[in-house]
């Protein structure tokens, strides 16, 4: 471990004066973003967690340098900003009803808010941790919380607060006297399977363990001590952490001095089920002047199937399938990202990115943005085929090619708006050397059809003036 920290801080002096951008080589979607504004810096931080109501209110937490909890929502974009304030607390949860629910001390309260009214009710629960890397939703009447883990603690547990009687106990096996077995008394990491009623925990020593009896039993399914390079919160029923890769040497300076150092690359791997298989989902800082990840380089937040992946504060990724594809997102252009000395991007449950960034000239400034990244249909490689021609017959626009060989193969079609936005309800029909679009259903705008098979991919502009 002291290796690991050792070169950990040697490698982030190098990248301070390496930035890459990692956008080269993959596609580039478009996003309309829209601004957010903050009204106080005071309220928000650069690590603060952030959620999308089912009613369209954003809410941002903030640890205070007390342990204290602010929580901050706007319903506006920022226009306006109400605020509530919890003692001693930790993480909060945006429930699959709707409610949020914060934990309180030193009265050991639960306070659950109606996320529609903002109306507030408190549920006396006896736990005694403060909240910090893991609070999420099991079912509807059992949450599981954990502290923030701390190396140096002797013991750090995972709680089972059950809503139906007010109740929390620590779970996991527990051996001949009654106690907690060793093994799961330093948890590094906990998560919820996408196994219903399946718990999953890492220990420090880097075994993996799932259980469907809420911690009476555990099996252990995999072991990878390298998880504790990087780990990401997960809110999928899957678990993303960095794994270190090849192993290189570069010469770095030492009061003036040359030494050559052992480093190694860094990719994020993603272990999709309790099989224990991993597979890579992003590949990164394999330059040799950007080699290592760490909280302030590579930042991924999930929710279902959609990633937001912020990777050396210059990148922002996107995936709509769990990450196996990423795509490029461009930042917004109202934020100079040259400014930017901290940024977060979260994910809601719709696949809306919502981006939070620190603007460090001046006084400093917190900027933000949400939108929904989407194909670009202009940065479609085209590809060109025989002639083809247009013409309409009342409800229908014909495309017809010269030559049947593209379409006589697998094809596949996809129709886009002006904005890049693909249409799902509409029809068509393929024949032996044309392709009718029904465009009784359309809306009156230019739309792009996008045609491709094994070999050849075209887009044609299409005009409906319905």
């Amino acid at each position: 471990m002291k290796r690991i920290f050792l070169v950990s801080a040697v490698v982030l002096i190098i990248i301070s004066v390496n930035q890459y951008c990692f956008g080269a080589g993959y596609k580039t979607w478009k996003c309309d973003w829209q601004e957010l504004k903050f009204d106080n810096k005071n309220f928000f931080d650069v690590e603060t967690i952030l959620e999308k109501s089912m009613n369209n209110i954003l809410f941002f937490s903030k640890r205070t340098k007390d342990q204290n909890f602010i929580l901050s929502y706007t319903s506006d974009r920022g226009n306006t900003w109400e605020r509530d304030s919890f003692l001693y607390t930790g993480n909060y949860l945006l429930n699959s009803k709707n409610q949020i629910y914060v934990y309180d001390r030193p009265i050991p309260r639960l306070n659950i808010i109606n996320a529609w009214t903002m109306f507030k009710r408190g549920k006396m629960i006896n736990i005694p941790i403060y909240i910090g890397d893991a609070f999420f939703e099991l079912n509807d009447s059992l949450l599981v919380a954990m502290p923030r883990f701390n190396i140096n603690n002797r013991t750090n547990l995972v709680y089972l607060i059950n809503l139906n009687d007010s109740t929390a106990r620590p779970i996991g096996p527990r051996d001949s006297t009654g106690e907690i077995c060793e093994e799961f008394q330093q948890i590094r990491y906990v998560y919820k399977s996408s196994i219903p009623n399946r718990i999953c925990f890492i220990n420090y020593a880097g075994n993996f363990y799932y259980s469907d009896n809420f911690g009476d039993s555990a099996t252990l399914f995999y072991h990878d001590y390298d998880t504790f390079l990087r780990a990401f919160p997960s809110n999928n029923g899957m678990f993303y952490y960095c794994k270190q890769g090849p192993t290189f040497q570069v010469q770095v300076s030492f009061n003036g001095k040359p030494k050559i150092i052992d480093l190694f690359n860094v990719f994020i791997v993603r272990l999709k089920s309790e099989e224990g298989v991993i597979d890579t989902v992003f590949h990164t800082y394999t330059q040799p002047n950007n080699m290592f990840i760490n909280s302030t380089t590579a930042k991924l937040n999930n929710k279902g199937r959609y990633i937001s992946l912020i990777t050396n504060q210059d990148s922002l990724f996107y995936s709509t399938d769990y990450g196996d594809n990423f795509y490029m997102v461009q930042f917004p252009q109202f934020i100079n990202m040259k400014n930017i000395n901290g940024i977060e991007a979260g994910i809601t449950n719709s696949g809306e990115i919502v981006l939070k960034c620190y603007d460090s000239t001046g006084t400093g400034r917190y900027l933000g943005a949400i939108g929904k990244p989407y194909p670009n249909p202009y940065s479609v490689d085209i590809t060109p085929v025989d002639e083809y021609k247009i013409y309409t017959s009342g409800d229908l626009k014909i495309i017809e090619f010269e030559n049947t060989d593209f379409l006589n193969s697998d094809i596949n079609i996809e129709l886009y708006n002006i904005f890049g936005q693909k249409i799902e309800n509409y029809n068509y029909q393929i024949s032996a050397n044309t392709i009718e679009i029904n465009t009784s259903r359309l809306a009156s705008g230019v739309y792009f059809l996008k045609a491709e098979n094994n070999e050849k991919r075209i887009v044609i502009k299409l005009l409906n003036s319905n």
